[in-house]
């Protein structure tokens, strides 16, 4: 008798890593199930970031754009 064993992965998802930012910066929304602690890191993060003619930009510290 032979016994399989069969790892399920979570699915990877197909959206890019600033998915959220965007979001949030354009419509002010969060990811589905989300945490205060994880609202309020993204708000921190956002803070960093800017679209200008639809083109995501991170801020330098001394405001140049990146």
């Amino acid at each position: 008798e032979c016994v399989y064993y069969i790892e399920t992965r979570p699915a990877i998802s197909e959206c890019p890593w600033y998915t959220d930012i965007v979001n949030y910066i354009m419509d002010h929304t969060y990811p589905e199930a989300v945490t205060p602690q994880q609202r309020r890191q993204l708000r921190i993060i956002v803070a960093k970031y800017v679209i200008i003619e639809q083109v995501l930009y991170r801020k330098a510290f001394d405001g140049m754009l990146l």
